[in-house]
């Protein structure tokens, strides 16, 4: 028999096993399930799709848990976290139909559990290796449609910094999936980050225009918004909103003289 885990429960099914006259089993593919599977299409969508939000393996299991009243192992969660990053590398090796008009580049960052080589005795005597967290950058591309509004995760690389070689590995990326003017690709959008800058030089997708992000500019902005001495916490957050809203209104012009 075989247990399957649906998002309803878990369900036992009967499958029959194929013995060859010499006494062996002989595997037989099955077009619905297949081998070792223990979830079904509908659980394994729903967990691929957390995995695709970078939900933590754990987190996983306890949604999966309370939908279903089952228990999943990390090492199966895990299983799905691999299927998920296959089909992503093989998407970013395919062509893009058209280049989306508008490229956003922007590094995320956050913590990584990297070894130290060191290692040390736990309460049951055990060596452990040592980890500890460590600041790296997710550089990603986003296209956008100006039209519609709608977003196309591109590309996106781990990167050890935001220097010229991690966005030049990124770009090269964008290059080869089919990003150019000549395919529609009108403007890059970015913080203005001097390796990113720099990589551009390298990386030559024809006449696309570039433009520091707004929300950049205007972060800065309300960074140096300080208030006067002897302003009080509501008073300082009401220059701040005017400030943003004036510097804001710029940006909604129709030209650089108006502005």
């Amino acid at each position: 028999g075989r247990s399957q885990l649906t998002l309803w429960g878990s369900i036992d099914l009967a499958v029959p096993r194929v013995e060859c006259t010499c006494g062996h089993c002989p595997p037989v593919p099955f077009d619905i399930i297949s081998a070792y599977d223990r979830l079904w299409s509908d659980a394994d969508t729903m967990i691929m799709g957390l995995v695709s939000w970078s939900v933590s393996l754990r987190t996983i299991g306890a949604v999966v848990q309370l939908q279903s009243g089952q228990v999943i192992s990390i090492g199966t969660a895990q299983r799905l976290v691999k299927r998920v990053a296959a089909l992503a590398a093989a998407q970013m090796r395919e062509k893009v139909a058209a280049s989306p008009p508008v490229v956003v580049l922007d590094a995320l960052w956050g913590s990584m559990m990297v070894e130290t080589g060191e290692r040390k005795e736990d309460k049951r005597g055990r060596l452990r290796r040592v980890k500890r967290g460590k600041k790296i950058p997710l550089l990603v591309a986003l296209g956008v449609d100006p039209v519609t509004g709608e977003t196309t995760l591109l590309a996106w690389r781990q990167g050890t910094a935001e220097g010229v070689d991690d966005w030049t590995a990124l770009l090269t990326v964008l290059y080869e999936r089919g990003i150019h003017a000549d395919r529609s690709a009108r403007l890059f959008i970015h913080d203005g980050c001097p390796g990113l800058e720099s990589a551009l030089e390298v990386v030559h997708f024809g006449a696309v225009r570039r433009q520091r992000c707004i929300f950049h500019k205007l972060r800065n902005v309300a960074r140096d918004v300080v208030g006067h001495d002897g302003m009080t916490r509501a008073e300082k957050r009401a220059r701040l909103l005017a400030v943003l809203a004036e510097a804001s209104a710029i940006y909604d012009v129709p030209s650089a003289a108006a502005a």
